[in-house]
């Protein structure tokens, strides 16, 4: 190939090179602002979780299933006389394990008897009724009650009120920031939620204390519920005008 057509190619090449956008050279990033929110709900619980359990001990294990199975067919008469739906209660899982003791001269452990426990849950929709439902069911032979979990049947409306409001609020932070920017709040770009919900334990009043050892009833009516607190907190970026 002639040399003089050798440079003009380079020439060419090298003036369209040039004549191109610079490498280095990069879209302007749109202008954005990133805010965050908070909403809370608040409301009055109407339903409990209740957690009890019957367990017994006895070296024949006969003896200590039909204890247990004894005190459940009470408990579940409490339930009926309460007016409690039994849809609203189960009794869970049945455990029975042999149990052990070690003898130290022996070198070596004992069978001793056996242990058998039944599970309890009740979904209490009647909150009127809380303080009798734990103060009858010891009467009944429950040995083991969890403190009641407190909470909501319109916790999902709840959850999404407060939702609303993290979002309302995470949107009039972002318009007091473009305001003071002197620029104007555009489309959102990224949104991001996290909900907290606090539930509160049934308060037992110590003027109960005094009721119930006078043998009065109306110890059963002595928890006070608190309130159920529903937090969410928004995280928003939002495009800049």
């Amino acid at each position: 190939m002639n040399k003089s057509v050798v440079l003009g190619l380079a020439a060419v090449f090298l003036v369209a090179c040039g004549s191109g956008p610079s490498a280095d050279a990069q879209e302007p990033q749109p202008r954005s602002v990133s805010v965050s929110g908070v909403g809370e709900v608040e409301a009055t619980p109407d339903a409990a979780y209740i957690s009890m359990a019957i367990e017994a001990r006895h070296k024949n294990l006969s003896a200590a299933q039909d204890e247990v199975d004894g005190k459940v067919k009470s408990f579940l008469k409490l339930v009926d006389d309460l007016d409690i739906d039994r849809k609203f209660v189960k009794t869970v899982g049945k455990n029975v394990r042999p149990e052990y003791e070690w003898d130290d001269k022996a070198r070596k452990r004992h069978h001793i008897g056996y242990y058998v426990d039944r599970q309890l849950q009740v979904d209490l929709r009647d909150l009127d009724k809380l303080g009798a439902l734990l103060h009858r069911a010891v009467e009944s032979g429950v040995n083991q009650v969890s403190p009641p979990q407190l909470r909501s049947t319109q916790e999902r409306e709840l959850r999404r009120q407060a939702l609303a409001r993290a979002a309302e609020d995470a949107q009039a932070n972002a318009e007091v920031l473009a305001k003071a920017l002197d620029a104007k709040l555009g489309e959102v770009r990224q949104i991001s939620a996290q909900n907290e919900v606090y539930h509160p334990q049934p308060v037992y009043r110590m003027a109960a204390m005094k009721m119930e050892a006078a043998g009065d009833m109306a110890a059963e009516q002595t928890y006070e519920s608190g309130q159920i607190r529903f937090t969410t907190n928004v995280s928003a970026t939002f495009d800049l005008k």
